[in-house]
């Protein structure tokens, strides 16, 4: 499925980074109760802030374009950078450390591997402005749970926006960490229970892996599947997955 998304998950982005920005679940909550206080909820504008992006595939991208809508200047880090699109989207790039050390917000948007995993460490909140914002619709382990709790609890970091967390089906069922046949070294429970701490802090928004889940993803899912399939059928693999 390589192209299925890249909207999809980038406008995600951009509804959690205003949802944290203007203190939109506060308020709806708020107001739902007949509290139309606007006490604590003043928020911040996106324009003229500057726009860290940690990988720029598709999705990556696909933010930069939205970004520059919002009047954001943009900053990007990628192994392998491509000049054109950041001549043609009007971004530079920039080392990992000087995109954390500038950015009013970090996005990510890399692959889960060995070398991502923990990117987001103590060492790189202790980078980041003690105002910025952290979004993640990538994967979860690419950020260490620990450490994104600790920034928070110290005041090192103003909030963050999650669609993904390590650990995901455990926390959706946590019954499954007791199973007899669920091998225990799969578990990270430090991690989980850092999860839960997060789930519990005002200034962290998280949704349930949902930034993909739109009508017209979903759509582009099921098309690209059969034609997938049609094409095996045929003798003519397209989509294939291959090793790096």
């Amino acid at each position: 499925m390589p192209d299925y998304g890249d909207s999809t998950v980038a406008e995600h982005v951009f509804a959690l980074l205003l949802a944290v920005a203007r203190n939109v679940v506060e308020a709806v909550e708020r107001t739902r109760c007949g509290n139309f206080s606007q006490a604590g909820l003043r928020g911040f504008e996106l324009r003229d802030k500057t726009l860290g992006v940690v990988g720029t595939g598709r999705i990556g991208r696909r933010a930069i374009e939205i970004a520059k809508g919002f009047g954001m200047a943009v900053v990007a880090f990628d192994l392998h950078p491509d000049g054109e699109a950041a001549r043609r989207l009007g971004f530079r790039y920039a080392d990992l450390d000087e995109v954390l050390a500038t950015a009013d917000v970090v996005t990510l948007h890399v692959p889960a591997t060995p070398q991502t995993a923990g990117l987001l460490s103590d060492r790189a909140f202790g980078q980041m402005k003690t105002v910025a914002v952290l979004i993640n619709t990538a994967r979860g382990n690419i950020v260490d749970v620990p450490a994104l709790v600790r920034a928070l609890a110290e005041s090192k970091l103003r909030a963050a926006g999650l669609d993904v967390l390590p650990q995901e089906p455990l926390i959706r069922e946590e019954a499954q960490i007791f199973r007899a046949d669920a091998p225990a070294q799969d578990h990270d429970l430090r991690a989980l229970v850092a999860n839960h701490v997060l789930l519990r802090f005002p200034n962290v928004i998280v949704t349930p892996h949902n930034a993909y889940n739109t009508d017209s993803a979903v759509r582009r899912i099921i098309h690209t599947t059969l034609e997938n399939i049609d094409a095996f059928a045929r003798g003519g693999p397209r989509n294939v997955v291959t090793r790096g």
